[in-house]
């Protein structure tokens, strides 16, 4: 079971599809949001939560919270739905293209930055390319390296050498701009 609380704290928690959930994660879910919801709830509506009874609850302590089991849960990517690429996003803002790097991918690793701006691919210029030229540039069969002119997001130059690879990108990244701690949501 999985419950998720975008009012004040991101909550997820799971217990086996089959059986009961045990007091303890009920105890847990109580914990976390007494600790970690932006506005805590009444102690009453806390201690009112139970098995049968979760997704009521929980509704009418933040209409946006929803339960359900571990095996309804499908995430927005699957291990199946990978793609082959340097694990970020392509942006367009007007007509530059930025990057929206993923944690743990390639770009991520090499030291590129979010929102860094892609200049060149292999040492063609990207401007006046359609987006989808941009994207079949970029991804191409995992082992294989690809060079990308960037533009920083302090205005510095780079040249990133990046090997493509298998990524599944993650569904929550913290983040840390300028020391604030900021969670992703993809």
């Amino acid at each position: 079971m999985r419950l998720a609380v975008p009012a004040g704290a991101l909550l997820v928690l799971a217990w086996g599809v089959a059986g009961p959930a045990p007091a303890s994660v009920l105890d847990e879910i109580r914990s976390l949001l007494r600790e970690q919801a932006l506005v805590v709830p009444a102690g009453e509506r806390l201690d009112a939560l139970t098995e049968e009874d979760l997704a009521a609850g929980l509704a009418s302590i933040d209409p946006h919270a929803r339960h359900f089991k571990a095996a309804d849960y499908r995430a927005p990517l699957h291990a199946s739905e990978a793609w082959t690429g340097i694990g970020a996003d392509l942006v367009q803002d007007g007509q530059e293209v930025l990057l929206d790097v993923y944690q743990g991918g390639a770009a991520d690793r090499v030291g590129i930055p979010d929102r860094a701006r892609v200049v060149e691919i292999e040492g063609v210029p990207v401007a006046g390319l359609p987006m989808d030229a941009i994207v079949a540039r970029l991804r191409g069969e995992a082992g294989t390296r690809v060079a990308i002119g960037l533009v920083l997001p302090d205005g510095g130059r780079a040249r990133a050498h990046v090997e493509r690879e298998r990524f599944v990108p993650l569904d929550v990244e913290l983040l840390q701009p300028g020391g604030a701690r900021v969670i992703r949501l993809r």
